[in-house]
C-alpha cells in the first residue's frame, strides 16, 4: 500500500490485502486520501484503511459539504 501501514482486515473477508485508491466520483483525488480510502483484492469491497469500517457515511458528509459550498459560491458570485 505504498508508504501507509497494512490496512485494517476487511471488513466483509477478513483479509488485510488492500490498494489504495487514487481516484474516485464523490471525491477526485482529494477525498480517498482524506479517508483512507481503500479496496479489498480478495472481495472488491472498499473502506477505511486505518478504521476498518465503511467510508458511506463519510462520503455522503464529505459530498453534502462540498455541495453547499458550491451553491454558496455560485450565490455569492450571482450577486444574490
Amino acid at each position: 500500500m505504498g508508504t501507509y501501514e497494512k490496512p485494517k482486515p476487511c471488513p466483509n473477508c477478513g483479509q488485510s490485502d488492500a490498494d489504495k485508491i487514487n481516484f474516485t466520483w464523490w471525491g477526485g483525488a482529494i477525498g480517498p486520501r482524506i479517508f483512507n480510502h481503500v479496496k479489498c483484492n480478495y472481495c472488491s469491497t472498499k473502506y477505511n484503511a486505518k478504521s476498518g469500517d465503511s467510508n458511506t457515511t463519510n462520503i455522503i458528509i464529505y459530498t453534502v459539504v462540498l455541495v453547499i459550498i458550491a451553491f454558496a459560491l455560485v450565490f455569492m458570485f450571482q450577486g444574490g
